[in-house]
């Protein structure tokens, strides 16, 4: 036993270093894709050096607004979404957008792999803000405050950026969306001075604590797998520039550097804003807390105790089992980079799916199952403990913020394996 558990354990901890020595910055997964990234698209862009004299009027008289919408029904939706609208004279407002994706054949396979392709694509205006607001996600705009040759160099890179050939591009949840290509954007046109001005600003929380906070509104389970996924690269100290990847953080900042105000277009009446905070780690650790009284009630003589708390609790590994196996995929065989180096897959790992056998078995009441699932919370709990011993010996490096998962698991696997201690001291 203490062999298969010391093998488990160097397999498992040897696929940190398999992710390690594949990492791939979010610019070079595009590279490698033969995609340009929004810095270096706009840095071979080529700006005219001069606005035309018959150019002048027609953008003096142009707007240039920033709309920001907020959270909708869907969980990719729960960030809100931002785009440029163009309103220039004698003719319909434009809005291009860098939020674009298709459900087609290939798309899971794709986003299994990591590679995300997403298309900056314009539209007419009023159609897509009346569509907005009959799903009742809020709408407001910001004015640009940018002088004719900005305005003339804004408007010919997106018309570069959405013609089909320069339309597509490897989305990154943090790095490079449909807010970071508006950031990017407006930065070029002040010459840099808006990212020097937002990476001056230290953000209050990092990307872990944004993201749990906006996700809160798609439930408690959903929030708490797509956590597990995220690895460390969303517990660094970030600035306002990065916080940006939220719309209406982009909106928020563009608004104080420039000392402007909002316009709010529609306000939902449905949806709430985003919570200030969010308890996950208690709520992890009542979750934790309950599936441990079903492993004390799994052990019980009586059938109407037992068979449910089995049951449920084979459901629950399953779960457990199919979302580390996702994580150690994501880390191995894909570029979604926020997984790489991610210590949790120590914590919940696939072992869930023999504790998971094991509640099967005992179901039927029979002995074989209670030792399964003893002997292998026992490797779940060895397991649990390396991840916290990397922890301890690289704590000037490993800063992942796991002690959701920790509270969660640990009762858990206690309660377990209790009756194995229990009977050896009894012997």
């Amino acid at each position: 036993m203490r062999r298969a558990i010391l093998f488990l354990s160097a397999l498992l901890i040897s696929l940190i270093h398999l992710s390690s020595a594949s990492i791939l910055s979010p610019s070079d997964s595009a590279a490698k894709l033969g995609l340009f990234d929004s810095q270096k698209e706009l840095g071979s862009f080529s700006f005219s050096k001069e606005i035309k004299s018959n150019e002048e009027e027609f953008f003096s008289d142009t707007s240039f607004y920033l709309i920001v919408t907020g959270s909708g029904d869907e969980v990719w939706e729960k960030f809100g979404h931002a785009a440029f609208l163009i309103d220039a004279p004698y003719g319909q407002r434009i809005i291009y957008d860098y939020g674009i994706f298709e459900f087609n054949d290939s798309f899971f396979l794709n986003f299994a792999l990591g590679r995300l392709f997403y298309k900056a694509v314009p539209s007419w205006d009023r159609g897509r803000i009346d569509y907005l607001i009959s799903k009742d996600r809020s709408v407001s705009m910001t004015e640009l405050q940018l002088d004719t040759k900005s305005k003339r160099d804004l408007l010919d890179f997106l018309e570069y950026n959405t013609k089909n050939e320069n339309s597509t591009y490897l989305y990154d949840y943090y790095y490079d969306n449909c807010s970071t290509r508006l950031r990017d954007l407006y930065d070029r046109m002040s010459d840099g001075e808006f990212r020097r001005w937002s990476e001056s600003i230290e953000y209050p929380e990092t990307l872990r604590e944004l993201t749990i906070r906006y996700l809160s509104q798609s439930g408690f389970i959903t929030l708490w797998s797509i956590n597990y996924l995220l690895g460390p690269d969303v517990d660094k100290t970030i600035t306002l520039w990065d916080a940006m990847f939220l719309p209406d953080v982009l909106e928020y900042a563009i608004g104080a550097y420039q000392q402007s105000e909002k316009e709010i277009i529609y306000s939902s009446q449905s949806r709430g804003e985003v919570p200030s905070s969010y308890a996950l780690l208690s709520l992890s650790f009542l979750f934790g807390a309950a599936m441990a009284l079903l492993a004390v009630l799994s052990r019980s003589r009586i059938a109407i105790l037992r068979t449910p708390s089995n049951a449920v609790l084979s459901i629950l590994y399953l779960f457990l089992g199919i979302l580390s196996s996702v994580l150690i995929f994501f880390m191995t065989m894909s570029i979604h980079t926020i997984t790489y180096l991610n210590t949790s897959f120590l914590i919940i790992s696939p072992v869930c799916f023999v504790l998971m056998a094991g509640h099967i078995i005992s179901i039927f009441s029979n002995p074989i199952g209670r030792k399964l699932t003893q002997r292998s919370a026992a490797v779940a709990m060895a397991l649990l403990v390396s991840a916290f011993l990397i922890k301890a010996i690289f704590m000037g490096i490993s800063i992942q913020n796991d002690l959701t998962y920790y509270l969660f698991a640990f009762p858990l696997y206690l309660f377990e394996l209790w009756p194995l201690f229990f009977s050896k001291a009894q012997d």
